[in-house]
């Protein structure tokens, strides 16, 4: 038996493993989310819309004694108010990214210079601003759409990102009227996103006890010269798209011509390191 110190230890260390956990699957997803102007704070609105439709949804986390879950059960496992949960209750598939004020900054002063009338023509024509100026000029966009960022910052975001050229009289124009990368259609995001889901679901279901383990394997060495990079990534390629062609050959196999309720199942597949 544990003694309360032993078991505040282990506590602890699996605490730090959800930490570190947390830490691993965010970074990546946040360098996407930056590169295509998805804000900390829209995240943190699709976070606690997840945590609530878990909560409320999820038959794990629902008591035996209970037909069904209350805001007040959801607020206890999420850390929410009730009045938080029942206004993100209001959302049927998640918040709706259109109607979300974006809070990236370059996303507010695009907006801004196209829809304000002190910095565009009537018919959402932005104009050309002069760089400096106490109305009418970028300075004044950024300090009335941006807060209190430094002009440069934004504009050097901008210009990396396309959405603005300096002009031969000095003045900045406005060539993107939306704050996003150009790389990554929608159909290779939808991709994106199914291929993190599934694999996720999959180290999900891995964690729980007493759960039926799914296949979850890596292999990986780290000791392999920097020489022989190419060739081994070559041979991951080839060797991973084959047993991929293997695997969709015996799946269609296995669907043809057959009845009842149909499952989906199959395997994903992926290159570690560079």
């Amino acid at each position: 038996m544990y003694s309360n110190t032993a078991s505040e230890t282990v506590q602890a260390s699996v605490r730090r493993g959800v930490f570190q956990l947390a830490s691993r699957i965010l970074k990546p997803l946040v360098k996407i989310f930056i590169r295509y102007g998805f804000s900390c704070q829209e995240f943190t609105e699709l976070t606690r819309w997840a945590f609530v439709q878990v909560a409320m949804e999820d038959s794990e986390f629902a008591l035996p004694t209970r037909s069904r879950q209350f805001k007040s059960r959801a607020a206890v496992l999420t850390g929410l108010s009730r009045k938080e949960i029942l206004r993100l209750m209001e959302y049927d598939d998640g918040p709706d990214p259109e109607s979300l004020p974006s809070a990236n900054r370059a996303a507010r002063v695009l907006s801004g210079w196209v829809s304000d009338r002190r910095y565009s023509k009537a018919d959402d024509v932005p104009l050309d601003l002069p760089l400096k100026g106490n109305e009418g000029s970028f300075h004044s966009l950024v300090r009335d759409y941006s807060g209190d960022v430094p002009p440069r910052a934004v504009l050097d975001e901008l210009r990396r990102c396309g959405a603005v050229e300096k002009q031969d009289d000095g003045r900045l124009r406005l060539v993107k009227h939306r704050f996003h990368a150009e790389a990554g259609s929608r159909e290779e995001l939808e991709l994106a996103a199914m291929s993190a889901g599934d694999l996720l679901e999959t180290l999900e279901v891995n964690l729980r006890a007493g759960s039926d383990k799914r296949l979850q394997r890596e292999v990986f060495n780290s000791m392999v010269p920097e020489s022989a990079r190419g060739r081994v990534t070559s041979y991951l390629d080839e060797r991973g798209d084959a047993f991929a062609r293997e695997i969709e050959d015996y799946l269609k196999q296995e669907s043809a011509g057959r009845g009842g309720a149909r499952v989906r199942v199959g395997v994903g597949i992926y290159r570690l390191g560079a």
